[in-house]
């Protein structure tokens, strides 16, 4: 599993205490690791939203996945309802402090 792991640019947890699931993966060398804090609950409607939003900015292929976390889980503190809004702190995204944050794309469109 080390190897497959040392070459996966992400892994997305879009779950219920999904931390310590992320953390597995980030310590086999996953390089982003995007997941749910380990005591917290999400609603579903945040997840989708911050998922479509994310993967939507992905694979434009002009961000990086350390700038797309970061703009996805700005469009969940924007939001118009609160409930969802408040979720944004519960996202966590696991990576070295030395990274290098690189765009993925572009990506065929189709």
């Amino acid at each position: 599993m080390l190897s497959v792991c040392k070459s996966l640019k992400f892994v997305f947890f879009a779950t219920c205490h999904s931390e310590a699931a992320g953390q597995i993966f980030f310590k086999a060398g996953v390089e982003h690791v995007v997941c749910i804090t380990q005591l917290s609950e999400i609603l579903d409607e945040a997840a989708i939203y911050f998922s479509k939003n994310f993967y939507e900015l992905i694979f434009k292929g002009v961000l990086t996945i350390c700038e797309a976390f970061k703009r996805a889980k700005d469009m969940i503190l924007t939001h118009s309802n609160k409930q969802i809004s408040q979720e944004a702190k519960k996202f966590k995204l696991l990576v070295n402090d030395s990274h290098q944050c690189e765009i993925l794309g572009p990506f065929p469109k189709g």
